[in-house]
Formats: C-alpha cells, structure tokens, sequence
C-alpha cells in the first residue's frame, strides 16, 4: 500500500503497548506523488513550516522558563504525550505533570524517556510550587488562573494555538 515500517518500540507504560512508525513511500513522478504535489503539497507545506515554527516557539519559551527556574506540566491529556514527544521532552525539562486523575497518578507521561515524566496530584503543588507550568489542556484556561491564584507558580506556558506564557498578577 504503499507504507514502510521505519520503527517499531516497546513501550512499558500503562501496562505496555507497541509505538509503530511507518512512513508513505511514494516514487517522484508516480501517479500519487502527482495528485498529492499539484493539489494538496503547498497546504502540505504551510502546515508542516507552521507546526515546525511553533515547536520551536514553544521549545524557546520552555527554554528560558527552565533556565529561570522549576518547570512543571499541568494535566496530563493526550495532547501533552503528543507534543512532549514531538518536542523531545523528558525530566530533564519537566520535574513533573499534575492531574487529578487517579488512574494517572503514580504513572508517568508516556513515551517519554525513561525514567520519564512523573504524574503526580496537584496536592504536590502545595508543597512544592514552581516556577512555570505548562498548561497542556489550553482548552481550560480556568486552570492557569487556579494555578496562579494558589501560588503553584508564578507564570504559566500556554503551548498552542501560539506558545505564550501568562504572568502572576503579583509579578
């Protein structure tokens, strides 16, 4: 069909499961390789240059908020194991992730490169505040004001739409 097996894992997390990577194999001047460059490849082209721009948007950010201090993810949806990976993040650049969920907590993000990203409870944050959290549910932007109005950190990183950080009302 047209598909090539780049990579297959094994990965422990959550009881473990195989991470499998195919790439589409398509031959320049082939009849799909015309139909996907004459209609669809400057689409193609603008969201991959978009996507690429916004990874190291975010990256910088994170950067600098690491070098200013403790860094920390907030919730822990698919969305974060989808771009922690795509960014090449691990506990090296977040001490931990928060999120309420049973079913996470004690676990680590998935994916991620052993030893991983811990998910702990937001309790944690009562005892041990951080600088910036990554608000990985962008969609509840409720949260970063709960995180700031309880003193877990003192600015937030937004990673998406555009990475951005929100600064504590007292900095």
């Amino acid at each position: 069909h047209g598909f090539a097996l780049q990579r297959v894992n094994r990965v422990d997390t959550h009881g473990g499961a195989l991470q499998v990577q195919f790439s589409l194999v398509v031959v320049p001047s082939s009849p799909i390789w015309n139909k996907i460059n004459s209609r669809h490849w400057p689409s193609v082209q603008d969201f991959t240059h978009l996507v690429q721009s916004r990874r190291k948007q975010f990256r910088d950010l994170l950067l600098a908020a690491k070098s200013a201090g403790t860094v920390a993810g907030y919730t822990a949806p698919a969305k974060a194991t989808v771009i922690a990976n795509y960014c090449g993040l691990d506990a090296t650049d977040l001490a931990f992730i928060v999120d309420d969920s049973k079913l996470k907590q004690g676990k680590w993000l998935p994916l991620t490169t052993p030893p991983g990203i811990p998910i702990v409870s937001s309790q944690y944050l009562d005892e041990h505040p951080v600088d910036t959290l990554v608000l990985w549910a962008w969609n509840q932007m409720e949260l970063a004001d709960k995180a700031l109005t309880r003193g877990w950190c003192r600015q937030v990183l937004v990673p998406m739409p555009e990475p951005r950080f929100i600064k504590s009302p007292a900095d």
